[in-house]
């Protein structure tokens, strides 16, 4: 399974949709979407984001290390993302745009989404045009620091400051290689569908959650919020396990006893045979046959030699 860490800069206007972007989610805490880590501007003015840095799997490669989830692991990987497409859908919370394998999953099963903000500069060059210098990086991530302490609450460390070498290897993807990213509400939709089509088609579930999850990827928020009910009933989430289970049966050798007494011994002549020379073991079967014959061909021996009267 493949783990891989996400660190991107974003640069982009102070007003508009990327300005909203940020502004709302340097505000906000959020659980499972990704968050910003600092805030500053290029020598140009331009705002230059920095996101947290994030450490999971993404969903597809999860789903196929689980292989067939229960039903009590999709609902604990896809609760958290009605939620947050709930939110969205609501304009509780400002998603920018997604893609349904820019869903990470963690260790523990939590889910994160890695959206893009809306309107941000797209340079063949990447963000190390716009990126922060090294002093302005480390200025902001102290700021950072300063505002929202050294950690984020959820195990995930906070970056001090990156060289110019990490910021040319987060430069941000073009336009054609993102061409099939969706809002983030609709991202995360198709994320939850791509997980429950994992699960057993005999489930009796599966035709009211497919149902539902079409009316919620073309719905409103009330769609997105039946979906969830509808996912909540299906049955309480359980731990994503990533070891396959052990088989039901597990057969093991019988283990020779230490010191076997009379009844052992027997036991074991009769079910294994007697051993002759090396490795070479008798049927106990063939020994009693070898043994009737050859008490026959002596009793015979005895009476020819002793003869008549």
């Amino acid at each position: 399974m493949e783990t891989i860490t996400v660190h991107q800069r974003w640069t982009g206007p102070d007003t508009g949709p990327f300005a909203a972007w940020v502004a709302d989610r340097a505000s906000a805490d959020p659980t499972h979407c990704v968050r910003v880590d600092a805030v500053g501007r290029d020598p140009s003015g331009r705002l230059v984001v920095c996101a947290e840095s994030l450490r999971g799997t993404r969903l597809p490669d999860a789903l196929d290390r689980i292989g067939v989830p229960t039903v009590g692991v999709a609902v604990t990987l896809t609760v958290p993302l009605i939620e947050l497409a709930a939110q969205a859908r609501s304009g509780a919370i400002v998603l920018g745009d997604a893609r349904a394998d820019d869903v990470l999953v963690d260790d523990a099963g939590l889910t994160v989404l890695v959206d893009h903000p809306p309107d941000a500069d797209v340079d063949g060059h990447g963000v190390d045009r716009y990126g922060l210098g090294q002093r302005d990086a480390d200025a902001s991530a102290r700021d950072a620091r300063t505002r929202r302490g050294p950690s984020d609450g959820r195990g995930r460390p906070r970056q001090a400051s990156t060289s110019s070498a990490a910021l040319s290897a987060s430069a941000a993807p073009s336009a054609a290689s993102r061409s099939s990213q969706a809002p983030g509400a609709t991202a995360l939709l198709f994320a939850v569908r791509a997980v429950w089509e994992r699960v057993d088609p005999r489930e009796p579930c599966r035709a009211a959650i497919d149902r539902a999850v079409a009316e919620a990827v073309d719905g409103a928020d009330a769609d997105v919020l039946r979906l969830l009910e509808v996912v909540r009933a299906t049955g309480p989430p359980r731990p994503v396990r990533w070891d396959p289970p052990r088989d039901d049966f597990v057969f093991v050798a019988p283990q020779e006893s230490a010191s076997p007494g009379l009844a052992g011994v027997l036991r074991q002549f009769v079910e294994d045979g007697v051993r002759v020379g090396g490795a070479v073991r008798v049927p106990m079967r063939r020994l009693l046959v070898g043994a009737v014959v050859l008490a026959g061909v002596v009793a015979a021996g005895v009476f020819a030699l002793r003869g008549p009267g």
